[in-house]
């Protein structure tokens, strides 16, 4: 008995994971379906697409096989890039351009993911903004009108900067899918810039104050996380020590816990909050040997299937 004491904290193991899979297709702008060879031409990035382009919005397209910008800007990694107007202050102060990019696979419903970018302010631009916004949608969006008169976007980052023309500025942040979604579109969602509009390059010699960023490796991965952890073995025993089974973290995820005998019969069925004490449903105590759980977990999204979590545990009298 002294030795399975000393194992009882034995744990299965469980961590916040991020997946390593980038959902957005041709996040790095690398691949196209023509060459371009000149401004104007996102339609040529592969999977990458400007949703305003009847406005018209001009969002470009820069690749190292032909056409980079002759000011001397630079992909953050290999070959391709993309360009976006944020704000035109010069001519039109509600002029927005934008990038809108699909997704390998729908995102699902209540999922968790990790949302990084890049962005780089063009040395030809004495102006920058914040408010940079990111709007998930199902379908792609292909409208004749500026899109802050449609969207408000899911997140808007309102303290990043983008002050930096010779390196690159990351912004990145979390996401919980409220619904499934298919395309991401990037840019500048408000009506008025005057709030976020700052002079941070002096020293170019264009007086422009347009804003126009280049952008760059952006990626979405889901987060692995939430699944509950619970010892392999407990003692039911009365003596204070380990006598009830329960999850050691990740309690909040679960809905329903299933307890089943090697012959897969259910024995006992219990609601979260729970412990169980080693005992079936007609309060008969289990013999010693090996139990399966089945654990129902939570979701926030009525539509999706909840998801199942399998596990054993040995019970030790």
């Amino acid at each position: 008995m002294n030795y399975f004491k000393n194992i009882l904290f034995f744990f299965l193991l469980a961590f916040n994971t991020i997946g390593q899979e980038n959902l957005i297709l041709n996040g790095d702008f690398e691949e196209y379906w023509t060459c371009p060879d000149g401004m104007t031409q996102v339609e040529k990035c592969k999977f990458v697409y400007n949703p305003c382009e009847t406005t018209p919005s001009t969002s470009d397209y820069y690749n190292n096989c032909d056409f980079m910008p002759y000011w001397e800007q630079f992909p953050r990694s290999g070959d391709g890039m993309v360009g976006f107007g944020a704000i035109d202050g010069i001519n039109n102060f509600h002029y927005r351009e934008y990038v809108q990019l699909e997704f390998s696979e729908t995102i699902g419903c209540a999922k968790t993911y990790l949302i990084t970018a890049y962005f780089n302010l063009s040395n030809l631009y004495r102006f920058s903004m914040r408010n940079i916004g990111f709007y998930f949608s199902e379908s792609e969006i292909d409208t004749n009108d500026y899109l802050y008169n449609l969207f408000t976007p899911q997140y808007t980052d309102v303290s990043t900067l983008i002050d930096d023309t010779l390196g690159w500025v990351e912004i990145q942040f979390q996401f919980k899918a409220e619904k499934e979604y298919n395309y991401l579109t990037i840019g500048h969602f408000l009506n008025d810039s005057t709030d976020s509009y700052v002079e941070v390059n002096q020293n170019t010699v264009a007086q422009s104050y347009d804003t126009y960023f280049y952008i760059d490796d952006v990626s979405l991965v889901e987060v692995k996380s939430g699944l509950p952890v619970f010892p392999n073995v407990f003692t039911p025993n009365n003596d204070g020590v380990n006598d009830l089974f329960g999850p050691i973290d990740g309690a909040g995820s679960i809905e329903k816990v299933f307890i089943l005998n090697r012959w897969g019969n259910i024995i006992q069925e219990l609601d979260y909050p729970f412990e169980w004490d080693g005992q079936s449903k007609a309060q008969n105590k289990m013999g010693e040997g090996v139990y399966f759980y089945k654990v129902s977990l939570k979701r926030d999204c009525k539509e999706e299937k909840k998801e199942q979590y399998h596990g054993m545990v040995h019970l030790i009298r």
